[in-house]
């Protein structure tokens, strides 16, 4: 078996404990506009969510 250097867990814990610290200096609407935007400019996320966005307005979608 292979000696493991990268725990995703371990990675996962971190990153959701630093968003929670980040978090705690935000109103709740300050904390959400926050979201958007990031996923807005995430490269994997952003297009999918900009290409929904467009088809709901167009199609009156909810």
């Amino acid at each position: 078996m292979k000696d493991k250097k990268f725990d995703c867990v371990e990675m996962k814990n971190k990153i959701q404990q630093e968003l929670l610290e980040e978090k705690k200096k935000y109103t709740s609407s300050e904390w959400q506009k926050i979201c958007e935007k990031r996923i807005q400019q995430d490269p994997i996320i952003g297009p999918y969510l900009d290409r929904y966005t467009k088809l709901k307005n167009t199609k009156g979608l909810s």
